[in-house]
């Protein structure tokens, strides 16, 4: 009778152990869908970005906002980088008051 209990308990462990394992691969399975449902947005959302123009970054000035088409520019004898410019209120109103063609007003 030993022999059979032993035999039980085998075999409950193993049916709990695949039932841990059905757990697994079905959380996997969820995972995996996810992941293919984003890969699908973004492949898509590339594809968009890939047929339309990039697009330029944007500061508003006075209530007027201008798209930035320059990546750099010189003031005086100093290079501004385009992240400078965002990032300072005062180097974009110098900017647009000097009339930069690189700032293009947008027509709202």
């Amino acid at each position: 009778m030993a022999k059979d209990q032993e035999k039980e308990v085998t075999v409950e462990s193993l049916q709990a152990e695949l039932a841990e394992k059905k757990a697994e691969i079905l959380e996997a399975t969820t995972i995996i869908e996810a992941q293919g449902k984003t890969i699908t947005e973004l492949e898509a959302k590339v594809a968009s970005l890939e047929k339309s123009p990039a697009q330029f970054p944007v500061i508003t000035v006075g209530g007027k906002r201008y798209e930035v088409q320059v990546k750099s520019f010189q003031l005086g004898k100093e290079v501004i980088t385009v992240d400078e410019l965002l990032a300072d209120e005062e180097l974009q109103h110098k900017a647009v008051e000097k009339g930069f063609g690189f700032l293009v007003e947008i027509a709202e």
